[in-house]
């Protein structure tokens, strides 16, 4: 029993009002005398200190000056556990940030072929889309969508691969829009394309979607397979290079990240052919692709899923962060 206690406590600290002559009384319930309730009482303390727990004295005093002494040591104890937890946090912080451009030269090394040529990806005055589902659209604001707003933007890796485009290329005047919208699947991306896409003629887009084409099957949701996927994709791509022939497409892979609490059994095996189905695209059409499968998978070995992508499909602030500059790197 005692085993047992020690290991399902309910809380480390016990406070323990001690023993006071001056104001005990016997009555209906505490029917002993002094003596004996100072016995019971040394019994109760004696197992307390068995079970390892931590006690705190409370002081002869009044009890609002009781109720006053233990908000406070509560707020210092809970203040010194989030310091510690802050710290163990922050450590877990800086390693994450600083292995960034690890795991990207690990995941998207120089290639000694030829690139694509690059002068004109981001022509001046040029507009860049990005276009998917909830990771893209990350809580942006749909009424104004206006470009170069943060509002338009939502929190998520476009805010962030958009911010530095702006920054860093500012003398090209960018237009750059985010018009992702959570939920969609391929055939929702097509019913909404022309005025999302195809009105907004960009010179630059870039598409990430897939992952609730699988979730929303695996969830009973959806009756989509792979093939459909791939079919509605393709077709998408198609006319899309038929009405905007010179777009310059960015194809990121759909991804799922191995720890997250959404990813149960199954999940990434039965995943997987998605993914083969955006790379095949990708190819087919001779796009720039962003691995991101294999870059969360190498950012893995440098801190856990909680730290990149706490659900395993919606990243985290790292996690943005992360995916923003691999995309950055694959285009430019």
């Amino acid at each position: 029993m005692l085993e047992i206690a020690k290991n399902y406590r309910y809380f480390r600290v016990v406070f323990v009002a001690p023993a006071w002559k001056e104001i005990y009384q016997q009555d209906q319930i505490r029917t002993e005398p002094f003596d004996e309730a100072c016995q019971i009482h040394n019994m109760i303390i004696h197992t307390y200190h068995e079970l390892e727990n931590q006690l705190v004295e409370l002081p002869l005093a009044t009890v609002s000056e009781r109720v006053e002494f233990i908000q406070q040591y509560l707020t210092k104890l809970m203040m010194s556990l989030s310091r510690r937890k802050f710290f163990r946090r922050s450590a877990v912080h800086a390693a994450g940030i600083a292995s960034i451009p690890m795991i990207l030269s690990a995941t998207l090394p120089q290639k000694k072929e030829k690139k694509k040529d690059q002068s004109s990806i981001f022509p001046n005055g040029g507009t860049v889309l990005f276009q998917g589902d909830s990771i893209t659209d990350a809580g942006r604001e749909k009424e104004k969508q206006l470009p170069n707003d943060a509002r338009s933007f939502g929190n998520g890796y476009a805010l962030m691969a958009g911010a530095s485009l702006l920054e860093k290329l500012a003398d090209k005047t960018l237009t750059i829009y985010n018009r992702g919208i959570s939920g969609n699947k391929v055939y929702q991306l097509r019913d909404r394309w022309h005025a999302d896409c195809l009105d907004l003629q960009p010179d630059v887009l870039s598409i990430l979607i897939g992952v609730n084409d699988y979730w929303h099957k695996r969830n009973g949701n959806y009756d989509g397979t792979p093939e459909v996927y791939e079919s509605d994709f393709r077709a998408l791509i198609q006319h899309t290079r038929e009405v905007l022939p010179n777009v310059k497409l960015v194809i990121c892979e759909p991804f799922s990240v191995p720890g997250g609490t959404a990813i149960g059994d199954g999940w990434m095996d039965e995943f997987a052919p998605y993914q083969k189905a955006a790379k095949n695209i990708a190819d087919q059409f001779d796009t720039f692709y962003v691995p991101y499968q294999q870059i969360f998978e190498e950012a893995l070995k440098h801190a856990p899923a909680a730290y990149w992508c706490p659900d395993g499909v919606h990243p985290s602030m790292a996690g943005a962060q992360l995916m923003a500059n691999a995309w950055l790197k694959v285009v430019k």
